[in-house]
């Protein structure tokens, strides 16, 4: 005899069901969904105008060559000073470091200003910055031979600056990290200036090591640079924010591929 569950007749609607509802997984067809893909669109116009655009941006190979030349001779000063330190006397050069734009090859058009690190194991002290800009002029002026060699070496809060013609190289004063922690604003140069300059050289150094010297690296910063001195919205972007985010930018290209 069978006996009827005393629940059959108190089923409860709303209880959801144990099982999951059954959803029709159609397949996909190519043939339908062709016309919503996007297509690769031809980027060839637009990329011969940006080389082209670029090409006025990029500065002349006698620019170039000055600027070298500049670079070289201060350079040579500064390293001969290292390793015969006789004439400067009021500090210890640890060495020197070429940062920045012409570093790394991205400097624009008329714009001939290059930047060095000079890394002392001492403090940089105002004794330090005068007693090497006074070595540095005079190492010059006996090496000049044209009047486009003549130099004039000029004192900044950053450490000093020698300029010849139109070109211009700016000499960053800084100590080793251990000693930083001591600097005294009164007396040495400001302590964020000094972490500036080795972060420039942490920068410099990172952005070598992941190939910026490749040729669209150069042209996507060149043309990024000079929109931040058009348009007012570009202005908030320093030079190692552009150079990350290009950095960034190729590299998803290259690993999208």
């Amino acid at each position: 005899m069978a006996v009827r569950s005393p629940m059959r007749g108190f089923y409860n609607r709303n209880r959801p069901s144990p099982l999951p509802p059954f959803i029709a997984q159609l397949p996909y067809d190519l043939f339908v969904t062709e016309p919503k893909l996007s297509t690769s669109e031809d980027d060839q116009q637009l990329t011969e105008l940006l080389l082209e655009y670029h090409n006025t941006l990029t500065p002349s190979s006698s620019d170039l060559q000055s600027l070298t030349h500049l670079v070289n001779r201060v350079c040579a000063v500064i390293e001969s000073l290292i390793v015969n330190p006789a004439e400067f006397t009021s500090g210890q050069i640890e060495e020197v470091k070429c940062v920045g734009s012409f570093k790394l090859g991205t400097w624009l058009n008329k714009h001939n200003t290059a930047d060095l690190v000079v890394i002392l194991r001492t403090l940089p002290t105002t004794e330090a910055v005068k007693g090497l800009q006074s070595v540095l002029k005079k190492r010059l002026d006996a090496d000049t031979k044209t009047p486009k060699d003549q130099c004039v070496v000029s004192t900044h809060a950053y450490g000093f600056s020698v300029s010849a013609d139109e070109f211009s190289v700016r000499a960053f004063l800084t100590t080793t990290p251990v000693h930083l922690s001591k600097a005294d604003p009164s007396l040495h140069i400001p302590p964020s200036t000094q972490k500036m300059a080795l972060s420039a050289i942490k920068q410099t150094r990172w952005l070598e090591e992941e190939n910026a010297s490749h040729t669209a690296v150069k042209v996507i910063t060149r043309i990024m640079k000079d929109f931040r001195a058009r348009f007012q919205g570009f202005r908030y972007l320093s030079s190692w924010m552009i150079n990350l985010l290009v950095s960034f930018v190729f590299y998803e290209k290259q690993l999208s591929r």
